[in-house]
């Protein structure tokens, strides 16, 4: 199956938690919306004047002849709106200050002259020129965020300006990480010469670590499909969700599918047409979702980021879409057989003429490390073409937002 088939498999169905909190707004970001929020009021809240400069009526307005006005008062912003302007009369206006009755347009200070207590407006003024008028950008009652969006410094921003200071956002989800496999010892620990550090549960937690999850450490467990059923069991009910990494590529020494269907759980294992991260476990253990993946360091991050973090938002009541990542450029020829997607470390070393970045790949497989250290993303080669040549489109997911959500 593509990529894209397991994405949907994957995410489609996942039940989200239906659980929210409020916050004040100033801790939301970071959070998925739980509700729908409108505009308990309008945006601008009154008239008021774009930039410095002064209040006119409509005597002459449209004209070209130069007029003088009568200099009346100042207006700052947070000042009252002074009484209705007369005819022939002119009031100085900072930006922000509002707009009282009478005021047709606002003129910038560059382009008057004032003597004493008189204004000279010289040039054509249109009517309404620099003056924000109530509502015009946000009308009471227009829908602001809708439920399962992923709010951020923008949505704060707007919401502080209409005046909202609090939200209702789903609660963090506890995201349980499971590593198995005997050949794996704890770090901090001395560790047999046969044995490997665990690397992979402390780079999930890493990457799980968002203001909408609350990482769990479910810890190591060998390859005994009783004792996965156990720890799974034990999951179950006190985690919203499960990510494993081992124990899925279906040898006699795999075990994940099998604990899961003895813990009561439900299990379908998933070979996807990709490098690295072909075979995948996804299913659920009690009402959380459940995805299980590859041992391999670089195969567990890249089928996090394309499955995982969008299974996790599913469950936030989000509703996650398979990513295009950006267009790139190959910065030389790299061969590939078709029918398969490959994604692979890279590092932009510079950019197209275009404007596309133009992309190295730092080696194939799912072994070496190295390579993500001076990494800026992931190039992904799509299954429906064959060799890339220098200068061949592929696509680019920099780490900067595939690490997020």
């Amino acid at each position: 199956m593509t990529p894209l088939d397991a994405f949907s498999i994957i995410v489609d169905g996942v039940v989200p938690v239906g659980q929210a909190e409020t916050l004040p707004l100033t801790l939301a970001a970071g959070r998925f919306a739980a509700a729908r929020v409108v505009s308990p009021g309008a945006l601008p809240r009154f008239d008021y004047s774009a930039v410095d400069g002064f209040g006119i009526p409509d005597d002459w307005l449209a004209t070209d002849a130069s007029r003088c006005f009568d200099l009346t008062s100042f207006v700052a912003a947070g000042d009252a709106a002074v009484a209705p302007l007369a005819p022939g009369k002119a009031v100085k206006l900072a930006t922000g200050a509002p707009v009282s009755a009478g005021v047709a347009a606002v003129v910038m200070q560059e382009h008057c002259r004032v003597n004493g207590r008189v204004v000279l407006v010289e040039g054509k003024i249109a009517k309404g020129a620099n003056i924000r008028r109530y509502g015009e950008d946000i009308v009471a009652g227009a829908r602001l965020i809708e439920s399962g969006a992923l709010l951020d410094a923008r949505h704060v921003a707007v919401l502080a300006a209409v005046g909202v200071a609090q939200v209702e956002v789903v609660r963090r989800l506890r995201v349980a990480v499971l590593s198995t496999g005997n050949e794996l010892g704890p770090l901090g620990e001395d560790v047999a010469p046969e044995e490997i550090y665990d690397a992979n549960r402390p780079m999930l937690m890493a990457l799980l670590r968002l203001p909408w999850i609350e990482p769990v450490d479910a810890g190591i467990v060998g390859d005994n499909t009783a004792a996965l059923a156990k720890a799974l069991g034990d999951l179950a009910g006190n985690v919203d969700a499960v990510v494993s990494s081992g124990g899925v590529g279906g040898s006699q020494t795999d075990h994940i599918a099998a604990a899961l269907v003895m813990a009561g759980g439900t299990a379908r294992p998933l070979r996807i047409a990709q490098r690295p991260g072909k075979p995948l476990v996804t299913g659920t253990i009690g009402t959380a979702p459940f995805l299980g993946l590859p041992g391999s360091t670089v195969a567990a991050l890249v089928n996090l980021c394309l499955y995982g973090l969008p299974m996790l938002a599913a469950r936030a009541g989000a509703n996650p879409v398979w990513s295009p990542g950006q267009a790139a450029v190959s910065r030389g020829a790299i061969s590939h057989p078709a029918e398969r997607a490959d994604f692979m470390p890279a590092r932009i070393v510079g950019w197209h003429q275009d404007g596309r970045p133009s992309v190295e790949p730092l080696g194939h497989g799912a072994a070496a490390l190295m390579p993500l250290l001076v990494a800026d993303g992931l190039m992904e080669i799509g299954g429906e073409g064959g060799d890339v040549p220098a200068g061949g489109t592929v696509v680019f997911h920099p780490f900067a937002t595939r690490f997020q959500l």
